[in-house]
């Protein structure tokens, strides 16, 4: 009899934690979608070997996404082909695979104001040699990113 209310206890114990870990579940983020929230525009700058790129917000709420998702401030790309492409006539290149290494916290979200911008570049070098990207016509960049709406 009192192994049985032993293993009783125990199991209201296992129940109760269990039950009140989910009631503290964080939702999941709500994501921004492009053209309605936020806009997302580049530029070709063949005297400086970049591409300038530009997200501006068009929400009334702040927009956030990790530091990893935007390029670092030598132009370099976390995220390889999964997050930044080139394409031209008779050319395509996913960008170089560079890792930013993993990141945790506050300090590393990037935060956009509500219909504020953010500026970034991109080095012709992601996308094999400077030089031939230069030279290419109709350059087409495609750039992924998931901002999401920031938690208040």
């Amino acid at each position: 009899m009192r192994q049985q209310s032993l293993v009783l206890i125990i199991f209201v114990i296992a129940a109760s934690l269990l039950i009140l870990g989910c009631a503290t579940r964080t939702p999941e983020p709500r994501l921004a979608r492009q053209g309605q929230d936020y806009g997302l525009s580049w530029s070709p700058n063949d005297e400086n070997g970049t591409f300038g790129i530009k997200l501006t917000s068009k929400s009334k709420t702040s927009l956030c996404f990790s530091v990893d998702d935007w390029p670092d401030r030598l132009g370099e790309v976390s995220g390889g082909a999964g997050r930044a492409s080139l394409k031209a006539v008779d050319f395509s290149a996913a960008s170089v695979d560079t890792n930013f290494g993993f990141c945790v916290g506050r300090a590393c979200t990037i935060v956009v104001a509500p219909f504020a911008s953010i500026e970034g570049v991109i080095g012709y070098k992601e996308f094999g040699n400077p030089d031939t990207v230069k030279t290419l016509r109709d350059k087409q960049l495609t750039y992924n990113i998931s901002p999401f709406f920031c938690p208040t």
